[in-house]
């Protein structure tokens, strides 16, 4: 009787996924351009200039607004019931504050645990 563990099966290797899409709209207008993502391949007219600056125009726009985002410093966690909540005390860099259950505490770390002082 043959050992189970004694064979070895082989997988036969995957054949690399590709893909390619032509896009055509009656006549064709000037160049045809090919973009790659990965795998996938696209190909379609070339975009005329007065259409590349409008979207580089609107792309700076978007980032302008995403900046103004990205400059807000910190970040949102939710509150949840029994889970505590710590940071740094405002007025000395070696205490810390602790939310739990709506009751906030200050204190220091001992040990690896929190220890209220006030």
């Amino acid at each position: 009787m043959e050992n189970p563990s004694s064979r070895t099966r082989k997988r036969p290797p995957k054949p690399a996924p590709s893909a390619a899409l032509r896009l055509t709209a009656g006549k064709k207008k000037g160049a045809e351009v090919r973009v790659t993502f990965g795998d996938v391949t696209v190909y379609g007219p070339a975009p005329d200039p007065e259409q590349v600056k409008r979207n580089v125009e609107l792309t700076q726009q978007a980032l302008g607004r995403l900046g103004a985002v990205l400059e807000k410093p910190g970040v949102v966690i939710d509150e949840e019931k029994d889970v505590p909540l710590f940071w740094i005390d405002d007025t000395d860099i070696h205490k810390f504050k602790r939310k739990l259950n709506g009751k906030i505490e200050t204190g220091v770390l001992e040990n690896g645990a929190f220890k209220v002082i006030e």
